[in-house]
């Protein structure tokens, strides 16, 4: 019986941790967007400003209920992905890394 009532039950932990995700993919998926607007050169600066702003106040905001990570965590999700991190620069990438992560138009490196 003590085992039933110690038991954790992680259910509502892995909903929480999709909830993150879906509203992670759309935010990622705004700042597609705003990524094309920029590179269409068709744009007004105080607009897209604005846009980034409200986008950066969302990352945060999802950030805040976000479950927490580690370190190690961080290290799992780069190696995960593919990326190869740099010791000095954690959260900076190469412009080969954020083109994984781009549709093709988008993308700033030739592709092979």
């Amino acid at each position: 019986m003590f085992e039933l009532i110690n038991k954790e039950d992680i259910s509502m932990l892995m909903i929480n941790h999709k909830v993150v995700a879906e509203r992670y993919k759309a935010l990622r998926d705004e700042y597609m967007s705003l990524i094309e607007e920029i590179m269409s050169n068709a744009y007004d600066e105080t607009i897209l400003r604005n846009k980034k702003e409200k986008l950066m106040k969302r990352y945060s905001k999802i950030g805040e209920f976000a479950p927490p990570t580690n370190y190690d965590d961080y290290k799992a999700t780069q190696n995960s992905l593919g990326l190869k991190g740099n010791s000095n620069e954690e959260f900076t990438w190469s412009n080969e890394e954020i083109d994984k992560f781009l549709p093709l138009e988008l993308k700033l490196q030739e592709i092979n």
